[in-house]
C-alpha cells in the first residue's frame, strides 16, 4: 500500500528505487527534473554523466538542457560569491534550500564539472537512447556496430503488405478468396484496416483463433445460412414478391429488396460469388422502414406484416460473426508478418527503424547478455529521471525497469496520468498501471502553475 505524498522539489528526500511522480500539465514537470538534477549532483554527490535524463521529443530535450544548464549556474553563482553577497537568487524555496548548503567550495566544484559536461550530459529522447546504447554497446546487446538509422521504412513495409497479399490470396479457396477480396480491394486497403496498430494487435486480442480455424468457422456459419434458405427462402421470396406486386414497398426499396434476393440466392445455391456483408435488410426493423407507409400505415400495422416472414435472424448474426472474426483473423495475420519481416529485411540491409531502436533494446534486455548490458548500463548511470512517463509503451517501460529498477539505483518516472490513455501518441495505459503498481513511492506536483485562480472560479 503506498501513500501518495506531495513532491517538494526543494525538500523531499531523494530515495533509492522505483519514484513515481504524478504531474498534471502545468505542475512544473520541466522545473522539478531540473532541480532534481542539481540536489543529486550537490547532495549526493553524482556527476551530470550519471543521471540519465529521458524525454519523448528533440525540443523537449533541448529545453531540459538549458533549464539544467540555468538551475547549475544560478546555484554556482551564488555558491561561490556567497562570502560576498548574501543574497541568493531565484525565488524563496530556492533561497531557502542554497542556505542549507554547508560546504559551499565543495558543491561549487561538483557544479563547475557539471556545467562543463552539461553539452555531453545524457540528456535524450527515448530513441536517442535506444540508439546510443544499441551502438556503443553493440557486443552486450547483440547488434552491428555499424547501423544506418532511417526514418522512413514505408517500402519495405508495402514490400512486405504485398508479399503477404499475394502468399495469402492466391492460395486460398474461391470462397474465401472472395469473402478477402470483397471487404478489402488491394494491399493498400488491408494495411490501413491496422495501419498504426501493427504492434498492440496481439495484445489486446490476445488468444485469437488463427486463419484456418477461422475458415471453419465461415464454412459452418454460410452451411446454417444455407440451410435456411434451402428450408424458408422460398417462402420468404414468394412474400417478398407479392408485397412488391401491392406496391408495400417505395418504388426505389421494391427494387432493392428483389436485387438482394435474387444475389442472396445466387451466392448460396450457386456459389456466385461471396455471400454480402451487408445482409442488414434482413431485418425485420430495416424492412419496416422500407415499407410504403401510404399503403401500411402505422408501425403496429407493419410490425404484424414483418411478423409472418421467415428471417434468418440468428443464421445472419452467426455469419456476420464469422466474417468479421475471419477478416480479423487476416489482420492479425499481417499485423505478425509486419513486425517480424520488417525488422528481419531491415536487419539483412543494416538498417534500423525508430521502432526498431525500442524494440531491438528490449529484445536486448531478455536475450542471452541482457544481464552482462544491464549491468554495463546501471555502471554508466546511477539515476534515470523519466520525462513525461505517461507517453511509455511497454516495450519502453521494459527497458527502464530492467535497468534501474533495481537495488540501490534510482529510477523516477515524472508523468501525467490523465494523458496515459492517448494511444495515438505512443501511451499505453497498461504501461502506466504497472509502473504505478510496482512503484516503491509514490507521490504527487499538487499546484498548478499555469492555471488563473479567477479565471478557474469564472469557468
Amino acid at each position: 500500500m503506498h501513500d501518495q505524498l506531495i513532491f517538494d522539489a526543494y525538500r523531499t528526500d531523494i530515495k533509492s528505487g522505483v519514484t513515481l511522480v504524478e504531474a498534471s500539465a502545468g505542475t512544473g514537470k520541466t522545473f522539478t527534473i531540473a532541480m532534481l538534477v542539481l540536489r543529486l549532483i550537490v547532495e549526493l554527490g553524482i556527476g551530470i554523466e550519471q543521471i540519465l535524463v529521458v524525454t519523448f521529443t528533440t525540443a523537449a530535450t533541448d529545453e531540459l538542457r538549458d533549464r539544467i544548464r540555468q538551475r547549475l549556474s544560478q546555484a554556482r553563482s551564488y555558491l561561490k560569491n556567497s562570502g560576498k553577497d548574501a543574497t541568493p537568487p531565484g525565488d524563496g524555496d530556492f533561497r531557502t534550500w542554497l542556505k542549507t548548503i554547508k560546504n559551499h567550495e565543495d558543491a561549487a566544484g561538483r557544479l563547475d564539472l557539471a556545467l562543463l559536461d552539461i553539452d555531453r550530459a545524457p540528456i535524450h529522447t527515448i530513441h536517442g537512447f535506444c540508439q546510443l546504447t544499441l551502438k556503443e554497446l553493440a557486443l552486450e546487446s547483440g547488434r552491428l556496430f555499424d547501423l544506418e538509422l532511417s526514418g522512413d521504412v514505408s517500402l519495405i513495409r508495402n514490400q512486405v503488405v504485398q508479399d503477404y497479399w499475394r502468399d495469402r490470396l492466391y492460395q486460398l479457396d474461391k470462397r474465401y478468396c472472395n469473402l478477402f477480396i470483397s471487404s478489402f480491394k488491394n494491399p493498400g486497403q488491408l494495411y490501413q484496416s491496422i495501419a498504426g496498430a501493427e504492434d498492440v494487435l496481439s495484445t489486446l486480442i490476445p488468444g485469437f483463433a488463427d486463419f484456418s480455424e477461422m475458415c471453419g468457422v465461415v464454412d459452418r456459419a454460410l452451411a446454417g445460412l444455407r440451410q435456411w434458405w434451402e428450408r424458408e427462402g422460398g417462402r420468404l421470396k414468394k412474400l417478398a414478391m407479392n408485397a412488391v406486386a401491392s406496391g408495400f414497398f417505395t418504388a426505389k426499396n421494391a427494387v432493392q429488396i428483389t436485387a438482394s434476393l435474387a444475389r442472396l440466392e445466387a451466392c448460396l445455391i450457386k456459389n456466385h460469388g461471396p455471400v454480402p456483408l451487408d445482409l442488414s435488410w434482413l431485418e425485420g426493423d430495416v424492412l419496416m422502414g422500407m415499407l410504403h407507409g401510404n399503403k401500411l400505415r402505422g408501425d403496429e400495422k407493419k410490425k404484424q406484416f414483418i411478423a409472418d416472414w421467415p428471417l434468418p435472424s440468428e443464421e445472419r448474426e452467426a455469419y456476420l460473426a464469422a466474417a468479421d472474426d475471419f477478416l480479423l483473423a487476416i489482420r492479425l495475420e499481417l499485423a505478425t508478418a509486419l513486425r517480424k519481416e520488417i525488422s528481419r529485411r531491415m536487419r539483412d540491409q543494416g538498417v534500423m527503424s525508430f521502432d526498431d531502436l525500442i524494440i531491438g533494446l528490449a529484445d536486448a534486455v531478455k536475450g542471452g547478455r541482457g544481464a552482462e548490458l544491464c549491468r554495463q548500463v546501471r555502471k554508466r548511470y546511477k539515476i534515470a529521471l523519466i520525462d513525461e512517463f505517461q507517453d511509455t509503451d511497454s516495450a519502453q517501460w521494459q527497458i527502464f525497469s530492467t535497468f534501474f529498477a533495481v537495488k540501490d539505483h534510482y529510477l523516477y518516472l515524472i508523468g501525467d496520468p490523465k494523458q496515459a490513455i492517448y494511444r495515438f501518441r505512443g501511451a499505453d495505459i497498461f504501461s502506466y498501471f504497472s509502473a504505478r503498481d510496482s512503484a516503491d513511492h509514490r507521490l504527487t506536483l499538487a499546484y498548478n502553475y499555469r492555471s488563473n485562480p479567477g479565471l478557474v472560479a469564472a469557468v
